[in-house]
């Protein structure tokens, strides 16, 4: 009899990890959301290196019994240096108090992929994955950018080309519903939260660039003005406020004429690049330009 009961408790302890085992399974699946990029690459050791990484992740994190987690780790596949990867894997509440997200970032001496997850409870549903070159420089930043209560994901980065100052804000907004909206790409912009507006530089040549100010609408920008020189007026250095993005001498629209810069447009943080030109580059650019 005895024994017969030690054989009943072993098998009962023996279900009982087999369930435990069992609760910490959970799927990873890719949600149908605006946001959601697949990540095209052409090296595939560079692939194989990051997908290694994220099953470690899943790895850790289904060894971990917190409800958040905050790690960083270092993998490598051989000595090249190429090869090796650092990982930077935060779990908890990123972006609401309600809901958990994941948060993925590997840099290998190439290039920088992200990865966000949302949880759901019994796996992680993959919302936003996106890749920059290492030449970039990316910098990534969690806030509340709209001013609506949620945080959100923030990617600053500059090209390693181009011909005019150019420094991008990558911006993807929470929506209330878990997942992101559509990603917004925004360039020399300068944040005003209060405001709850954002004033920049357009990409272009000192005398061409135009300042701008857009104001959030929820999710979306909404276009409130651009203003940039009048290359009409040789004589001084003037201004045309319009809501178009660009110079245009059309009289169908509507422009309105400034002699001076309005002052909210002094703390934009590119507006001595906006001003590096003067009354002789006007001269030059009004003679070639016939928009």
């Amino acid at each position: 009899m005895i024994r017969i009961a030690y054989l009943l408790v072993l098998v009962a302890c023996c279900i009982s990890c087999k369930q435990k085992k069992q609760a910490k399974h959970f799927e990873i699946k890719v949600a149908n959301s605006p946001s959601n990029a697949r990540i095209d690459s052409t090296n595939k050791k560079q692939d194989s290196l990051f997908h290694n990484a994220l099953d470690h992740v899943f790895t850790l994190i289904k060894a971990n019994s917190n409800n958040t987690f905050d790690k960083s780790f270092s993998t490598a596949q051989d000595n090249h240096q190429d090869h090796n990867l650092k990982v930077e894997v935060k779990l908890g509440y990123l972006f609401s108090q309600r809901y958990k997200n994941l948060l993925i970032i590997g840099a290998s001496n190439l290039e920088t992929r992200i990865y966000i997850y949302n949880s759901d409870g019994t796996g992680f549903n993959q919302l936003i994955t996106k890749k920059y070159s290492n030449y970039s420089f990316p910098i990534f930043s969690i806030k509340d950018i709209n001013a609506d209560g949620l945080k959100d994901f923030l990617v600053n980065w500059y090209p390693a080309s181009g011909c005019c100052r150019r420094n991008i804000y990558d911006l993807y907004l929470s929506k209330t519903d878990k997942t992101f909206g559509k990603e917004i790409t925004l360039v020399n912009p300068t944040f005003y939260s209060k405001e709850r507006v954002i004033r920049g530089v357009t990409y272009n040549h000192p005398g061409l660039a135009s300042l701008y100010k857009f104001k959030w609408n929820k999710l979306n920008l909404d276009t409130v003005e651009y203003i940039y020189p009048n290359l009409k007026d040789t004589l001084q250095l003037s201004y045309i406020k319009s809501s178009h993005k660009r110079y245009s001498s059309s009289k169908s629209r509507k422009l309105v004429q400034l002699k001076s810069l309005p002052k909210e447009y002094r703390t934009v943080l590119e507006i001595d690049y906006f001003k590096s030109y003067d009354l002789k580059d006007i001269k030059a650019i009004s003679k070639n330009y016939n928009n």
